[in-house]
């Protein structure tokens, strides 16, 4: 260990140096796996040019790759959620036309309403409902 009070010593034991360098190379390894996971399973990872003489023009490249990668991600999700209200909208159906389906009404959440008291109007369960989560009946 070097003496006490040398550029040396306060290098080795100066701990927030050390913080900000661990921190800085644990970002900078994030980032380049996350790069390389888009690289290697992005249907637009084609669009990507990476060239030494103009690095600006590839991260643009990159941006427009991952923008274009986030959007058919987001349609993708919109799709499916799509395809399962439908599916559920169906069972709905089937459950009404073969009589499995007690509660509810026909347009209400696909079919699956709230259950109400035998012998109190909708309304009225509907004023119960919202008394008991703590707003106000109107």
């Amino acid at each position: 260990m070097p003496p006490p009070g040398t550029w040396v010593h306060w290098f080795l034991t100066n701990r927030a140096l050390h913080f900000y360098l661990s921190l800085s190379i644990l970002i900078s390894l994030a980032g380049i796996a996350s790069v390389m996971n888009f690289m290697k399973t992005s249907p637009y990872a084609g669009l990507v040019r990476w060239e030494v003489s103009h690095p600006i023009d590839g991260v643009r490249s990159f941006w427009d790759a991952l923008r274009m990668h986030w959007e058919n991600e987001s349609r993708l999700a919109v799709e499916k959620r799509k395809k399962m209200l439908e599916e559920v909208e169906k069972r709905g159906v089937y459950r009404k036309a073969h009589g499995l389906e007690e509660t509810g009404e026909a347009g209400r959440f696909g079919g699956w309403g709230l259950r109400g008291n035998k012998g109190k109007s909708e309304t009225e369960n509907q004023q119960e409902g919202v008394v008991a989560v703590g707003g106000e009946a109107r």
